[in-house]
């Protein structure tokens, strides 16, 4: 017996609710949920994705709830340890160097962090997804800020179009954020 059902129940949400979320059809699902059929691969990704469970729990093959990952090998884990002192050291100290402003929204993004990491009505999947998302917005900051250095030389009008261009992605990225954040805090 496979715990859909139960899974859905915890989350207090109907079939219909589950089906339009995940993209099941709602027939598909309730088969699922009776036992009458087994989910194809396709949606049990989406079922796992969704309720943050491995897909042996979800098919009810085994208690094992949470998906191990390379992220908790104690190697790694010991390695990720090591490196905060001295990551948050430079951070620290790169930031002293920056402006006020820079240094009130650098705050500010940590603050945030904090509030996702130590929420404690978000599941560890909307955790990871918000996590996820900001990582995505920083990273496709920096990448734009690359490519539009990367391409133009060194004279003192493209120089210009730089600092323009970064104060432009900045922007953008910055309303980005504060969209993320607005969404995470309501």
């Amino acid at each position: 017996m496979n715990n859909i059902k139960k899974l859905r129940n915890l989350k207090g949400i109907t079939s219909k609710e589950l089906s339009e979320k995940t993209g099941i059809p709602y027939d598909t699902l309730k088969n699922y949920e009776y036992n009458r059929r087994e989910p194809s691969g396709k949606y049990l990704v989406a079922l796992e994705k969704y309720f943050n469970k491995t897909g042996e729990y979800i098919l009810g093959i085994s208690n094992e709830e949470y998906q191990s990952s390379a992220h908790y090998d104690k190697e790694t884990m010991d390695a990720v340890d090591e490196s905060w002192i001295p990551l948050f050291s430079t951070i620290t100290s790169s930031l002293k160097t920056n402006d006020p402003l820079t240094q009130k929204l650098f705050f500010n993004i940590m603050v945030e962090l904090k509030a996702i990491l130590t929420s404690s009505y978000m599941t560890n999947y909307q955790k990871s997804e918000s996590i996820s998302l900001l990582h995505d917005i920083v990273t496709g900051l920096l990448l734009s800020i690359d490519r539009a250095v990367v391409h133009v030389d060194d004279s003192p009008i493209d120089k210009d179009r730089i600092a323009n261009y970064k104060q432009q992605r900045v922007k953008e990225y910055s309303q980005l954020l504060d969209t993320f954040f607005n969404n995470f805090n309501s």
